[in-house]
């Protein structure tokens, strides 16, 4: 699975930060992007609580429903949610710094789930675009391309999927169907 690591410095307690960190009600109110949150399942932020979650992102409204998988209180939890052909793992870790500083780390991945029919396509037929669209190897842009890549789905379809390159999941390019 790959995943990236962010950790910043926050003048506050760890225990403070901690409070915050798993107070699901507040999120929407501290955390940007996040419009609203919908708790399902569990009282407290706990192994097993559910919720489901939406953001705004690049001017579109997303919902998934996450759930808390660990605790370790006070130290770290880890969240995972479900998308198109993808698990979605998060985890938070806090780290006394001092009396009045903590240190915070988030850890974000994705792990194909091999669902069929969902996430990004498979097969001979992908592969070239998959490639091009990933900045794959020199030389795998066709001329005209202008960075851009083209994927297209089984010719019975008629549509094309256009990407920008770097695009790495089929959901962050899906909303760019022309044709």
């Amino acid at each position: 699975m790959r995943s990236t690591t962010v950790t910043r410095t926050v003048d506050a307690p760890v225990e403070s930060v901690w409070s915050l960190a798993t107070d699901l009600e507040r999120w929407a109110a501290v955390i940007s992007g996040i419009e609203r949150i919908e708790v399902l399942e569990g009282d407290g932020f706990a192994e097993g609580t559910r919720w489901r979650e939406t953001r705004r992102m690049m001017g579109r409204e997303a919902t998934e429903e996450m759930w808390v998988t660990e605790v370790r209180p006070g130290r770290s939890y880890t969240t995972e949610a479900d998308g198109p052909g993808v698990r979605y793992v998060t985890t938070l870790t806090f780290e006394p710094d001092g009396p009045d500083r903590s240190t915070v780390g988030f850890t974000f991945g994705a792990r194909p789930t091999g669902r069929r029919g969902e996430g990004v396509p498979r097969g001979r037929r992908w592969r070239g675009s998959a490639q091009r669209a990933q900045g794959g190897p020199q030389g795998s842009r066709r001329p005209g391309d202008r960075g851009r890549a083209r994927l297209t789905p089984r010719p019975a379809t008629g549509r094309r999927w256009s990407a920008a390159p770097g695009c790495r999941t089929w959901s962050a390019c899906r909303g760019s169907r022309s044709g």
